[in-house]
C-alpha cells in the first residue's frame, strides 16, 4: 500500500472537533428538560459535519498521494524504471519465455512499487 502521512494539523482539527462535539452533547444532555427533536437535529448536524470533515481529509490525502505518485513517475528514476518495464514488455512479446516473463514482471513491479511507495528496487526486502 502506498505510504502517505496524514498532516498532523488534520488530526488535531478532527480531534478538537470530536472533543467539542462530545462536550456539546454533554452540556445539552445535562440540561433539563431536553427537547428530543432539538437533540436529534444537533446530533444529525454534528454527524453530518463529522462526515464532511472525514470526506475532506480523505480527499486531501488522496490528492497528496496522487501528486507524490505523479512526481515519482515523472522523476528520472521513475522514467528509467518505466523504460525498463516497457523494454521487457516488448522483449517478452517478441521472445516469449518464462525467463522474459519473469524479467518483465520484475521490472514492471519495480516501477509500480517505486511509483506507489518510493521504494527503489535495491531497497526491497524480497
Amino acid at each position: 500500500m502506498p505510504s502517505s502521512s496524514v498532516k498532523p494539523v488534520h488530526l488535531v482539527l478532527l480531534g478538537l472537533f470530536a472533543v467539542a462535539a462530545g462536550g456539546a452533547l454533554y452540556v445539552i444532555d445535562r440540561q433539563r428538560p431536553v427537547d428530543e427533536e432539538a437533540l436529534d437535529e444537533l446530533e444529525s448536524a454534528m454527524l453530518s459535519t463529522s462526515l464532511d470533515l472525514q470526506d475532506q481529509l480523505t480527499t486531501d490525502i488522496d490528492t497528496r498521494q496522487l501528486a507524490e505518485e505523479k512526481a515519482r513517475a515523472d522523476s528520472d528514476v521513475g522514467l528509467r524504471l518505466a523504460g525498463l518495464c516497457n523494454t521487457w514488455i516488448d522483449f517478452d512479446t517478441d521472445h516469449p519465455s518464462e525467463s522474459t516473463r519473469a524479467n518483465r514482471d520484475r521490472a514492471c513491479n519495480d516501477y509500480r512499487r517505486y511509483v506507489e511507495s518510493g521504494v527503489l528496487p535495491d531497497e526491497r526486502a524480497d
